[in-house]
């Protein structure tokens, strides 16, 4: 008969005292310790039922749950192990000597907690790069009154700005749930089963930019006559175009995650128009209006939102200075697709009310970043009057198709003559095309 685990996403939503304190980083947005508990069990449970595990979630819903209902459902179960999955803290306030690291605690004397905490311990080390702070004995609630073998892990502080960030890395809550299964697997004998990789072709991050910027603007108009924005339609849809050539990004994808994350630039959300910030860049839940990233002119706003994106779709470094102020907060290249950013550029990046996982949102098709390729491919309709297009001889195609794509020239009034002045620009932005 297949063993049956107990899972406790220790504390709910509202349970006092369990939360970060204000973190600057993300526009002094809170961290709750069941924002990270509870996503490490959902992963833990699943990884549990592929090998072969049964599964009792004793808090199976964000409210408070009293410790004595769970370790008594626990019991009335008949469960054969107990995991209690919780974040550390110290003090509650940030500082320079905040503790860091993980631990696995037991019940005092508890031989049984003692080999399950050692085969959990043993893989948490290898598999995190959580400081190691050991197996340490506690008389805590769930330890002393489950009839079963238990331990209760903290992985990580709440109140270290480090550790704090990782609450919500969806990588790092995955490689706890994944340790957490090995462990468990070996206490009980039983092989550990990973999870088949999901080859999925996503729509890339990196790459050539497919539409034009006639194209964006008109589909941004056909959603939103009047945007708010703090230069003209025509030149901003370019601004995507051009920004987007310098890092190898694809701008109009990018330019669709702009009309999400702002309404079609109606704004009204988070961020203000005057902002020029077009992804959202530190503006988190819970933070206030306005206190997300700043950016100077359009043009910066868009290429932060460039420079974000190719943060998480690529390790090569920026062509340009870097103006993101999240930029270093990311795992390069973790993202390839647009498809990967739920739960990454957009927390939790699914609807919680219609999926009871990030995973289960993706198998449908239904996250943060399934909902901007679907956009994308409704701009792939859009077609634009090429009756104004630059009346050119067929002779001079290719040579029109190089001075614009090198901006060497602008490509416009093909027919008219040019002033000296004209030339020599023309001759020395070529010379420096050639010396770069």
């Amino acid at each position: 008969m297949s063993k049956l685990i107990a899972l406790d996403d220790g504390h709910g939503m509202q349970t006092a005292g369990k939360r970060t304190p204000s973190i600057p980083e993300l526009s002094g947005r809170v961290i709750h310790e069941n924002e990270f508990n509870r996503e490490v069990v959902i992963y833990l449970d699943q990884e549990l039922k592929r090998c072969g595990f049964n599964t009792l979630l004793v808090a199976p819903t964000d409210a408070d749950t009293s410790l004595k209902s769970r370790t008594d459902l626990a019991n009335s179960k008949g469960a054969d192990a107990f995991i209690s999955i919780h974040y550390n803290a110290f003090d509650g306030k940030f500082n320079d000597y905040d503790p860091e690291g993980l631990s696995v605690h037991i019940y005092p004397g508890s031989k049984e907690g003692r080999k399950l905490a050692e085969c959990v311990h043993k893989y948490l080390i290898m598999g995190t790069s959580q400081k190691d702070r050991g197996i340490k004995e506690n008389n805590f609630h769930v330890l002393r009154e489950t009839k079963m073998v238990a331990i209760l892990s903290e992985n990580g502080f709440m109140d270290n700005k480090r550790e704090a960030m990782l609450m919500l890395n969806v990588d790092f809550q995955k490689e706890v749930a994944i340790e957490h299964a090995k462990g468990i697997c070996d206490y009980f004998g039983v092989k550990y089963i990973a999870e088949e990789p999901i080859i999925e072709v996503g729509t890339s991050i990196i790459g050539e930019t497919q539409y034009s910027a006639a194209q964006l603007e008109k589909f941004l108009l056909s959603k939103n006559p009047s945007p708010k924005l703090n230069v003209s339609v025509t030149e901003f849809c370019k601004l995507w175009i051009s920004e987007s050539k310098v890092e190898g990004v694809r701008g109009d994808v990018a330019f669709c995650q702009a009309c999400h994350e702002t309404g079609f630039f109606k704004f009204g959300g988070l961020v203000l128009p005057e902002q020029n910030n077009f992804g959202g860049i530190g503006a988190t839940n819970n933070s206030a209006v306005g206190k997300g990233a700043w950016f100077d002119t359009p043009q910066l706003g868009v290429r932060a939102s460039i420079q974000h994106l190719k943060a998480y779709g690529s390790k090569e470094p920026l062509v340009n200075e870097c103006i993101d102020p999240r930029f270093k907060l990311v795992t390069r290249g973790i993202a390839p697709n647009f498809e990967d950013l739920g739960g990454r550029w957009a927390y939790p990046g699914y609807s919680k009310s219609k999926y009871s996982s990030l995973q289960e949102a993706k198998a449908a098709k239904d996250t943060y970043g399934h909902f901007i390729v679907n956009m994308y491919n409704e701009l792939e309709k859009v077609v634009v009057d090429k009756s104004n297009e630059i009346d050119l001889s067929d002779w001079a195609k290719e040579a029109h198709k190089f001075v614009t794509e090198n901006e060497i020239s602008d490509g416009t009034r093909p027919k008219e003559n040019v002033t000296r002045e004209e030339i020599w620009t023309m001759l020395y932005n070529y010379h420096q095309k050639m010396v770069q």
